[in-house]
């Protein structure tokens, strides 16, 4: 799992689903140290933008085990 983009569209792919343009844009916006604020309507999918972001941030960026 390279990148947070990576590993999500591998769980979207499993669900059968696919990440809105928001979603990764967030993820690029986080893997590249920037900060924001979302805003999107309940049930939008914020909380996998956040999500898949976050998990990407706590990887540790040295481990071969991760690529």
């Amino acid at each position: 799992m390279a990148t947070s983009r990576n590993f999500a569209k591998t769980w979207f792919a499993a669900k059968g689903w696919k990440p809105f343009t928001f979603q990764k844009d967030v993820w690029a916006a986080v893997q590249s140290g920037r900060s924001g604020l979302l805003h999107a309507s309940t049930g939008a999918g914020k909380t996998y933008a956040l999500w898949f972001a976050s998990a990407q941030s706590f990887r540790p960026q040295s481990s071969a085990r991760y690529r």
